[in-house]
């Protein structure tokens, strides 16, 4: 199932996610570990607080 149509249903209510293994993933699949993904929230929050926009911070993405 692509990762819109599984978007789109979990947003209807309809479903709640599957837990997908590395290898389902779509290539160029965003992938964040949840500390790294506070730590990232966290400093765009404090930029857009000092800059009023926000920094892009790295990740890994997914490649074959």
């Amino acid at each position: 199932m692509p990762v819109q149509d599984a978007e789109d249903e979990y947003d209807s209510g309809r479903c709640s996610p599957k837990l997908l293994t590395i290898d389902e993933l779509e290539e160029g699949t965003l992938i964040y570990q949840p500390e790294e993904d506070m730590k990232r929230l966290e400093y765009q929050r404090q930029s857009l607080k000092k800059t009023g926009q926000v920094q892009k911070v790295g990740c890994m993405i997914r490649s074959d």
